[in-house]
Protein backbone atom coordinates (compact mmCIF):
# COMPACT_ATOMS: atom_id res chain seq x y z
CA UNK A 1 0.00 0.00 0.00
CA UNK A 2 1.56 3.72 -1.15
CA UNK A 3 0.30 7.27 0.22
CA UNK A 4 -2.12 7.71 -2.56
CA UNK A 5 -3.94 4.25 -1.91
CA UNK A 6 -4.36 5.65 1.50
CA UNK A 7 -5.74 8.69 0.73
CA UNK A 8 -8.13 7.04 -1.59
CA UNK A 9 -9.32 5.16 1.75
CA UNK A 10 -9.78 8.18 3.79
CA UNK A 11 -11.51 10.06 0.79
CA UNK A 12 -14.06 6.78 0.43
CA UNK A 13 -15.24 6.96 4.30
CA UNK A 14 -15.57 10.82 3.97
CA UNK A 15 -12.41 12.65 4.75
CA UNK A 16 -11.93 16.13 2.48
CA UNK A 17 -8.90 18.41 1.90
CA UNK A 18 -9.70 22.19 1.79
CA UNK A 19 -6.78 22.53 -1.11
CA UNK A 20 -4.17 21.05 -2.98
CA UNK A 21 -1.58 22.40 -0.66
CA UNK A 22 -3.09 20.57 2.48
CA UNK A 23 -3.29 17.23 -0.15
CA UNK A 24 0.63 17.46 -0.74
CA UNK A 25 1.27 17.78 3.01
CA UNK A 26 -0.73 14.72 3.66
CA UNK A 27 0.77 12.58 0.20
CA UNK A 28 3.89 13.38 2.37
CA UNK A 29 2.83 12.70 5.82
CA UNK A 30 1.49 9.37 4.65
CA UNK A 31 4.92 8.38 2.97
CA UNK A 32 6.69 8.87 5.68
CA UNK A 33 4.30 6.91 8.13
CA UNK A 34 3.95 4.26 5.77
CA UNK A 35 8.25 3.89 5.86
CA UNK A 36 8.07 4.02 9.51
CA UNK A 37 5.10 1.46 9.39
CA UNK A 38 2.92 3.43 11.91
CA UNK A 39 -0.57 2.76 9.67
CA UNK A 40 -3.10 0.36 10.63
CA UNK A 41 -5.85 -0.31 7.46
CA UNK A 42 -8.27 -2.00 8.54
CA UNK A 43 -10.94 -3.59 6.24
CA UNK A 44 -14.42 -4.81 6.71
CA UNK A 45 -16.06 -7.08 3.93
CA UNK A 46 -13.25 -5.72 1.37
CA UNK A 47 -14.47 -2.15 2.66
CA UNK A 48 -12.05 0.58 3.83
CA UNK A 49 -13.08 0.59 7.54
CA UNK A 50 -10.28 2.61 9.60
CA UNK A 51 -6.91 4.33 9.04
CA UNK A 52 -5.09 4.90 11.92
CA UNK A 53 -1.70 6.71 12.00
CA UNK A 54 0.07 6.35 15.26
CA UNK A 55 3.32 7.81 16.87
CA UNK A 56 5.21 5.82 20.51
CA UNK A 57 6.65 8.87 22.45
CA UNK A 58 7.32 9.34 26.23
CA UNK A 59 5.81 13.13 25.09
CA UNK A 60 2.67 13.40 23.84
CA UNK A 61 2.65 16.84 23.79
CA UNK A 62 5.03 17.06 20.85
CA UNK A 63 2.32 15.44 18.61
CA UNK A 64 -0.56 17.42 20.25
CA UNK A 65 1.17 20.90 19.74
CA UNK A 66 2.39 19.90 15.75
CA UNK A 67 0.34 21.19 12.48
CA UNK A 68 -1.53 18.70 10.80
CA UNK A 69 0.07 17.25 8.85
CA UNK A 70 3.48 17.94 9.91
CA UNK A 71 5.58 14.48 10.23
CA UNK A 72 7.59 14.06 13.22
CA UNK A 73 9.72 10.79 14.33
CA UNK A 74 8.56 8.73 16.75
CA UNK A 75 10.28 7.29 19.96
CA UNK A 76 10.39 3.63 18.92
CA UNK A 77 10.95 2.61 23.08
CA UNK A 78 8.26 5.20 24.60
CA UNK A 79 5.98 3.57 26.64
CA UNK A 80 2.60 5.93 25.38
CA UNK A 81 0.74 5.18 21.84
CA UNK A 82 -0.69 8.39 20.58
CA UNK A 83 -3.12 8.43 17.54
CA UNK A 84 -2.32 11.26 15.36
CA UNK A 85 -5.11 10.47 12.83
CA UNK A 86 -7.74 8.48 12.93
CA UNK A 87 -10.03 7.95 10.24
CA UNK A 88 -13.05 5.64 11.10
CA UNK A 89 -16.77 4.62 10.19
CA UNK A 90 -17.09 3.93 13.98
CA UNK A 91 -14.72 4.23 16.83
CA UNK A 92 -15.69 1.26 19.65
CA UNK A 93 -14.10 -1.28 22.01
CA UNK A 94 -13.37 -3.46 18.68
CA UNK A 95 -11.33 -1.08 17.19
CA UNK A 96 -9.67 0.21 19.92
CA UNK A 97 -8.91 -3.12 20.81
CA UNK A 98 -7.29 -4.26 17.56
CA UNK A 99 -5.26 -1.36 17.85
CA UNK A 100 -4.23 -2.33 20.79
CA UNK A 101 -2.93 -5.56 19.50
CA UNK A 102 -1.34 -4.56 16.80
CA UNK A 103 0.62 -1.76 18.33
CA UNK A 104 1.32 -3.53 21.66
CA UNK A 105 2.64 -6.45 19.55
CA UNK A 106 5.21 -4.52 17.34
CA UNK A 107 5.84 -2.24 20.98
CA UNK A 108 5.64 -4.43 23.71
CA UNK A 109 6.80 -1.78 26.50
CA UNK A 110 3.00 0.22 25.69
CA UNK A 111 1.49 0.89 28.54
CA UNK A 112 -1.00 3.87 27.71
CA UNK A 113 -2.74 4.88 24.45
CA UNK A 114 -3.55 8.55 23.74
CA UNK A 115 -5.23 10.72 21.61
CA UNK A 116 -7.21 14.29 21.41
CA UNK A 117 -10.91 14.28 21.22
CA UNK A 118 -11.56 17.88 19.40
CA UNK A 119 -14.67 19.88 20.58
CA UNK A 120 -15.85 23.40 19.84
CA UNK A 121 -15.26 24.50 23.56
CA UNK A 122 -11.48 22.75 22.84
CA UNK A 123 -9.17 19.30 22.90
CA UNK A 124 -9.63 17.15 25.77
CA UNK A 125 -6.82 13.92 26.39
CA UNK A 126 -8.37 10.90 26.30
CA UNK A 127 -6.05 8.15 27.93
CA UNK A 128 -6.95 4.59 28.15
CA UNK A 129 -4.60 2.51 30.15
CA UNK A 130 -3.42 -0.99 28.55
CA UNK A 131 -5.53 -3.96 29.71
CA UNK A 132 -3.19 -6.85 28.02
CA UNK A 133 0.05 -6.42 30.20
CA UNK A 134 2.55 -9.13 29.67
CA UNK A 135 0.10 -11.30 28.09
Amino acid sequence: MNAIDVIKMLGEMGLKFRSSCELDSAILYFINMIKDERIILISEDGEPYAVIAYSMTDDPDTFLKKETWDYLQHDPIGNIVYVEKIVSKSWNRELRNILEHVVSAKYPQMEYGMWHKWAKWGDRKVISKRRLINV
